[in-house]
């Protein structure tokens, strides 16, 4: 089986914990460009190549981070514009959304974006004519299913494997790369990116790993502020601050563990196998 590191490219501010406007993003301290280079150094160490779902508002504000991502092998994929849950988006902002990240992103790399991933993993059934925008946009694979429920996101009873979902009695074209989560009896436990990656001791993550990897591809996703313990650190509830910063000070160690200790898989084949040169190609 296969396995794939995934980078979602947002800065501290972007992120859903603290619920800045996106009016005053302009404001904040961007700390995306430092905390990236400095994973992307770590990869080039391990020799380890990674899908980036970058957000379309950094690729404005960040051109020349994201031509480098990709001028070093990197696979450059969409994670929306303005990081809005897509619930909160009827279908023609979320198209208008989707077609601005597009936009930036090709224009930046010249080549045809082919992954997306929503924000916060908020696809549901809320938001299901994503698959249809995705697929008039030329996109492969979708990896926006959190297949477990929190009050912020996720679907109860999704499949753990990669699946094409039936929508309206009708099955979709874009394949939809679940987050893995290990089972153990009724529990659903996620375990391979983000605040649960955080929280996790390594050898929870890599037991979960080494056993998901006997049955099915899986990946691990981190966010650039993940690594940052220096980052502002706005007034919220104890919750959202927990939430937002645990684990932050060791956890590019416990990367650097799984870089070394794993084998990852080419992002040109996240999910569907390697593309083709046309497939790559921008169209006319």
């Amino acid at each position: 089986m296969k396995l794939f590191l995934t980078i979602d490219l947002e800065d501290w501010y972007n992120a859903h914990d603290y619920a800045i406007p996106k009016e005053s993003w302009d404001e904040c301290q961007s700390r995306v460009e430092k905390n990236t280079i400095e994973l992307l150094n770590l990869l080039s160490k391990y020799d380890v190549k990674a899908v980036f779902f970058v957000l379309g508002y950094i690729a404005k504000r960040h051109p020349e981070l994201v031509k480098d991502i990709s001028e070093r092998g990197h696979e450059i994929a969409s994670h929306g514009y303005w990081h809005d849950k897509l619930y909160d988006l009827n279908k023609d902002e979320l198209k208008s959304d989707l077609k601005m990240s597009l936009q930036h992103l090709e224009g930046i790399t010249d080549k045809k974006v082919r992954y997306y991933r929503a924000p916060s993993w908020t696809y549901d059934k809320r938001s299901e004519y994503l698959h249809d925008i995705l697929k008039g946009e030329g996109i492969l694979v979708d990896s926006s299913v959190q297949p477990f429920w929190t009050p912020l996101s996720g679907i109860t009873g999704a499949s753990f494997e990669p699946y094409y979902p039936v929508i309206n009695e009708k099955k979709s074209r874009v394949l939809e790369f679940p987050v893995p989560v290990y089972k153990i009896g009724p529990l659903k436990i996620p375990f391979c990116g983000g605040f649960y990656f955080r929280l996790m001791p390594y050898w929870f993550i890599d037991f979960c790993l080494k056993d998901t990897l006997k049955r099915r591809d899986c990946f691990v996703y981190i966010h650039p502020w993940e690594i940052d313990s220096e980052q502002p650190k706005p007034r919220v509830s104890l919750l959202m601050k927990f939430i937002h910063n645990y684990g932050i000070k060791g956890n590019k160690r416990k990367l650097e563990r799984l870089l070394k200790n794993y084998k990852f898989s080419d992002p040109k084949k996240f999910g569907i196998g390697e593309l083709t040169d046309d497939e790559y190609k921008l169209t006319e």
